[in-house]
């Protein structure tokens, strides 16, 4: 088995590209010929810093299509946040949706976010990836998941079961429909 293909997909904006520069940074101080596919679309300027990282592989936009292929085929799927103050602070009531469509995708995450974030706290309650909230845990769970399939087996298993029993476009549908319908009956009474 070869190494592991390692995917960031996604916005690269709102501070992104920083925290993914720092996660190839990480990457490479642990073994420099591994690399991380990157997707999406980016200002120049974070286009420019991203290419300037060797580890990185800047492949832009792409279709719903191919991006799925992308997914199907990646051993680790990436997700970030930004760690400045200023948008750290907005975190803690944000909730990333890519992080519904990682877990739907049965894939090993790697989530590289500040502790404090709504997301953060969601992924550690379901156990369902690897968090790393400081460069010490991203350098961890980097070596924990890069050297053992057997790890990135369990949480893309566990992934998958929390992205059925949470995030399934059907049961979601009807659990938004169900909490409406509550209020309005709530709200006649």
């Amino acid at each position: 088995q070869g190494k592991p293909v390692i995917t960031y997909f996604g916005n690269l904006g709102v501070g992104r590209t920083d925290s993914l520069i720092k996660m190839a940074k990480v990457l490479s101080e642990i073994d420099s010929t591994f690399h991380i596919d990157v997707y999406g679309k980016a200002r120049q300027s974070d286009e420019d810093l991203i290419h300037q990282q060797k580890n990185l592989s800047y492949h832009g936009f792409i279709s719903a299509e191919k991006l799925q292929a992308v997914i199907d085929h990646s051993d680790i799927l990436l997700h970030t946040e930004s760690f400045q103050p200023d948008i750290a602070e907005k975190l803690q009531y944000a909730f990333s949706t890519k992080i519904a469509q990682c877990l739907h995708a049965g894939r090993c995450l790697l989530s590289y976010i500040p502790k404090e974030s709504a997301s953060a706290q969601y992924l550690l309650k379901e156990e369902c990836a690897v968090v790393a909230t400081n460069e010490i845990e991203l350098k961890e769970a980097w070596k924990l998941l890069l050297f053992d399939s057997q790890k990135r087996t369990e949480y893309a298993e566990a992934a998958r079961e929390i992205g059925e029993k949470n995030h399934d476009a059907e049961i979601t549908s009807k659990h938004v429909r169900t909490s409406i319908e509550s209020a309005i009956s709530k709200a006649n009474s």
